[in-house]
């Protein structure tokens, strides 16, 4: 009999890639896959031969930039907002539905941490459940930054304190503890952050390696870090970048590359802006990656056309591995492929665990980091040429890439997945 292993995620495209990596691996060794993510994702894991449940609320492009704010947790905190959200857009109802349907016949439910949610279902079922570690800030030894994650109190924030849309903004935390009692469940402990935590002794594999930041063995005995983990999409796989590109790229010095990639932003137009000043100051070309940023050719100041690019979806080793630098969110799939190409990073991070990841940079030597809202062309101009393109920043990264290449890997982690069924 083939094992039944379900995969549930959620968030953005960076939430993804690195489950279907793990799906494909299992696949090789005889399981059966079974994805449970947002319905705009799925047809990425059907094209792979994997079954798909889709779980709601949908997340793409388009609901995405209707709720930007939601990213930029900056402007939310500013604004008192952290720690809450609409009731309908996080949908606790059917998302617990959705994530029961995908289990039945499952004989192991393998959840990101990410899709907290997901702690629901061996609670209810009993079913044998792991850990998919994705994101560092969630297992990484980081005291400092763990102990400044707790905005989700009732004390930092009330249960309805005002509305967007028309629609209350309800408290999260508060809100989650209501679902459990709900359907039965114990209540979450007063000290639980009801979203990031993690259940006592649930083994967890990690898509995340020891060489860009340490492992919380102490809070996490059953904790595994592999290695960062690549998908390589099937539909790219005899791409070939069109003439116009490849010239743009490779003419003259190396470009610097700005991508937020499934990250939203609020005014997509002043950052493209602040970018391309950038470049010009430093006499660089910028190709900029689109998406769900929301980038357009038409945002890129007159004085700088012909020197800024706006592309759509490509692959990132492709463009990484001819360009000066990447600038980008934080976002730990981006930071990973700009390791793996030795490529040094300047991040600007807007919510979640941007804020980790760009300080392990700035720790690591590998790049700097910059505040969003407190850039100008000049600064950042000398930031990139101080910091980010000085040969010592270009060695260490170096350095660092030829380390992560020596982790185990996905491989090793579908092991160890199953010698748990």
């Amino acid at each position: 009999m083939r094992p039944v292993i379900v995969l549930a995620t959620i968030g953005t495209h960076g939430d993804l890639w690195p489950v279907l990596a793990l799906g494909k691996a299992l696949m090789r060794r005889g399981a059966r896959i079974r994805i449970s993510a947002p319905e705009s994702f799925l047809p990425h894991a059907a094209m792979l031969g994997m079954e798909t449940a889709p779980c709601r609320p949908n997340v793409d492009a388009l609901t995405a930039s209707r709720f930007a704010d939601s990213w930029d947790h900056v402007g939310r905190a500013a604004s008192g907002k952290l720690g809450l959200a609409r009731a309908s857009a996080m949908d606790l109802a059917g998302r617990y539905e959705d994530l029961m349907s995908a289990a039945r016949g499952a004989d192991l439910f393998i959840n990101a941490s990410t899709q907290f949610f997901g702690n629901l279902v061996p609670e209810m079922t009993g079913i044998p459940s792991m850990i998919l570690a994705i994101c560092p800030i969630h297992v990484a030894r980081s005291p400092i930054i763990r102990g400044g994650q707790q905005p989700l109190s009732a004390e930092n924030c009330p249960s309805i304190t005002s509305q967007a849309d028309g629609e209350p903004l309800v408290n999260i935390l508060n809100h989650i503890r209501e679902f459990r009692v709900r359907i039965g469940l114990p209540e979450l402990q007063p000290d639980s952050s009801g979203l990031l935590s993690i259940p006592h002794g649930s083994r967890i594999v990690a898509a995340i390696s020891s060489r860009f930041c340490e492992p919380d063995m102490e809070q996490f005995p059953n904790l595994n870090f592999t290695g960062f983990w690549f998908h390589d999409r099937p539909e790219w796989r005899d791409w070939r970048p069109d003439r116009q590109l490849e010239r743009f790229v490779e003419q003259g010095n190396p470009p610097l590359v700005l991508t937020f990639s499934s990250l939203p932003l609020c005014d997509p137009e002043s950052v493209l802006r602040i970018h391309a000043r950038t470049a010009k100051l430093l006499s660089r070309r910028l190709v900029v990656i689109s998406g769900w940023a929301g980038f357009e050719q038409r945002h890129i100041p007159a004085e700088c056309r012909g020197e800024v690019m706006v592309t759509g979806e490509l692959p990132h080793r492709w463009l990484f591995d001819r360009s000066a630098a990447v600038i980008h969110h934080g976002g730990i799939g981006t930071l990973a492929q700009a390791v793996r190409c030795g490529t040094p990073m300047l991040v600007e991070p807007y919510g979640n665990d941007q804020f980790f990841n760009a300080s392990r940079v700035v720790k690591l030597g590998i790049g700097a980091a910059a505040n969003p809202y407190w850039m100008t062309p000049e600064t950042l101009a000398l930031l990139i040429d101080t910091k980010v393109i000085a040969k010592e920043t270009q060695q260490r990264v170096r350095a660092l890439s030829g380390d992560i290449a020596d982790d185990p890997g996905v491989e090793h982690a579908a092991d160890l997945v199953m010698a748990a069924v």
